[in-house]
């Protein structure tokens, strides 16, 4: 039996995904800004920051790693934090590579 919410998921990846990619396995997630005073090790406590996220299916994020590269719109981002949400989902907190 399906959780309730999988298809509200489903509808709003079909409206709001783009493709991600990592190694030989493509996946849809949602790609976007988080802003807020960070606790980030490289950068000084209080400053308002700007995070990457993607928000990814649970289903597909398994084989998805910290440390892991994957690739947005043709821009490579390394994982720093993978976490759980409650409705299915997994937050992928990014840093561009090479930037």
């Amino acid at each position: 039996m399906a959780n309730f919410w999988e298809d509200d998921i489903n509808i709003l990846f079909s409206d709001f995904a783009v493709t991600a990619t990592h190694g030989k396995s493509s996946f849809d997630v949602i790609f976007f800004f988080e802003s807020g005073r960070t606790m980030d090790i490289d950068i000084p406590p209080g400053l308002e920051a700007y995070r990457f996220v993607a928000e990814v299916k649970a289903s597909d994020a398994s084989s998805l790693n910290r440390g892991d590269t994957i690739s947005i719109n043709s821009t490579n981002y390394c994982i720093k934090e993978k976490l759980n949400t409650d409705i299915g989902t997994v937050k992928l907190y990014l840093a561009e590579v090479g930037a």
